[in-house]
């Protein structure tokens, strides 16, 4: 009977070609030859020894997640189902949500599943995939949350004194500057992946695999979480009378500093950042209050937008330059 549907279908001069069709036959089961692919995997990396094993481990440590998230996005409710108007929240974030909730599921899963059977093929299979998860989703993880719970305020107009709870009449301030944040500040950890993978892989022997170990499951994931921080959840905003400093990757700390107040501005580079153009803006208060802001670019834009808004406002102490430190 689906044989004949089948070549009727084919057969269908109106019918869309056969790539289209073919593509559509696989994507309806694309979670089942995931989950096969994957058990395939798994038996091969306990069967088959060396290089052949090495390789099913990897495709097991891909596949395994894939199938998971396969699952939670074809099976998770949408907006609709849950009883919300579609489009009150960006389709990015629902697709991140669920990377980051099925690669935490695959990772505790793997880990629990081979700390049970340790001792085994398979245990040591699943532990060893459950560590390699590790770091990815932890970095996933953290965007996720970070992307859950902070909002950026955009436009040209912002109100400090709503920021700081105050319920006011008039009317927001003007954004004079809105910093950047380079993307050099991800290096690090981009570094430290890389390094750890030609560790693994190099003829480097056990000493360089426990080396590598080391960097990918304890150094990459707390330089990514850093860098994400940085990245993602750090704002500098200069209105017409305020100073408007955000920054956190989970919990936000938002500082709203009056320019009269500020008693100097600092500008640090280390050697990256003075090589890319980046560094970090030390602002100092008259209450010796200090706020860092990492991974800044052009500093010293943000120096000369603050002194001509302390100058045009008649202070008449203005903020001072600090040197810029290596």
């Amino acid at each position: 009977m689906k044989r004949d549907q089948l070549r009727r279908k084919l057969a269908d001069p109106n019918a869309p070609p056969l790539l289209v069709q073919i593509g559509r036959f696989l994507y309806g089961r694309v979670t089942r030859l995931l989950l096969l692919a994957a058990a395939l995997a798994l038996l091969g990396s306990i069967l088959l020894w060396g290089e052949a094993a090495f390789l099913s481990l990897i495709a097991f440590t891909v596949l395994l997640p894939a199938t998971i998230i396969s699952i939670l996005l074809r099976w998770w409710p949408g907006e609709a189902a849950r009883g919300r108007e579609p489009g009150t929240s960006a389709p990015w974030r629902r697709t991140l949500n669920l990377l980051a909730g099925g690669m935490v599921v695959t990772t505790l899963g793997s880990l629990i599943a081979g700390v049970g059977l340790f001792g085994t093929a398979a245990g040591i299979m699943l532990l060893t995939t459950g560590l390699l998860l590790l770091p990815p989703g932890i970095s996933l993880t953290l965007l996720a949350l970070s992307m859950r719970y902070r909002f950026r305020v955009g436009g040209t107009a912002y109100d400090p004194r709503k920021q700081l709870g105050e319920e006011t009449a008039e009317p927001p301030e003007r954004v004079l500057y809105r910093a950047e944040v380079h993307w050099g500040v991800l290096l690090p950890a981009v570094l430290a992946l890389l390094t750890s993978a030609l560790l693994a892989v190099g003829p480097f022997g056990v000493v360089g695999q426990v080396i590598a170990t080391i960097l990918y499951v304890l150094v990459f994931p707390g330089l990514a979480a850093y860098a994400q921080g940085v990245y993602f959840d750090t704002e500098l905003r200069v209105t017409e009378n305020h100073l408007v400093v955000e920054t956190g990757l989970i919990v936000v700390h938002s500082r709203v500093i009056p320019l009269s107040d500020v008693q100097a501005l600092g500008v640090h580079y280390t050697w990256l950042g003075r090589l890319l153009g980046y560094g970090r803006v030390v602002i100092t208060t008259r209450d010796g209050v200090c706020v860092i802001v990492p991974g800044i670019v052009d500093p010293f834009g943000i120096y000369q937008v603050v002194m001509s808004r302390v100058m045009h406002g008649g202070q008449q102490e203005p903020a001072r330059l600090v040197a810029p430190a290596l």
